[in-house]
């Protein structure tokens, strides 16, 4: 049986940049995913009439037809994010944080996800 080397605690989150602007984003994304995408598949009674009213702008501002008519595929790509990327999102910002060894494993999908959702968007 091999002897295992000790385990040294994680290095503090502001001496790792890379994982510091990861985790921003996603803490970033957690309150965007709730309270503008999810406009998509909940019902406007959910939501202030100043959330509704910025989505509204944003249609204005962008043209964004997809946000604007919210055709089905839209909606289940929204739903989607709800139900795998938000959890993932609260999962991988702690464990950036906190330094956790598994977060690449776990970073993959919602880093997928982001890109299928807002690759386009990069034109």
């Amino acid at each position: 049986m091999a002897a295992s080397l000790p385990s040294r605690p994680p290095l503090p989150i502001g001496s790792r940049p890379v994982d510091l602007v990861l985790a921003v984003f996603m803490l970033i994304n957690i309150p965007i995913v709730l309270l503008v995408e999810s406009q998509a598949v909940f019902p406007s009674v959910f939501f202030p009439q100043s959330l509704l009213d910025a989505v509204q702008w944003y249609v204005h501002l962008s043209g964004d037809y997809l946000v604007r008519d919210k055709p089905p595929f839209f909606r289940g790509l929204v739903l989607a994010e709800l139900v795998f990327q938000l959890p993932l999102l609260v999962v991988n910002s702690y464990a950036f944080i906190a330094g956790a060894s598994t977060y690449q494993s776990i970073t993959l999908s919602p880093g997928v996800d982001l890109f299928v959702m807002h690759g386009g968007e990069l034109r």
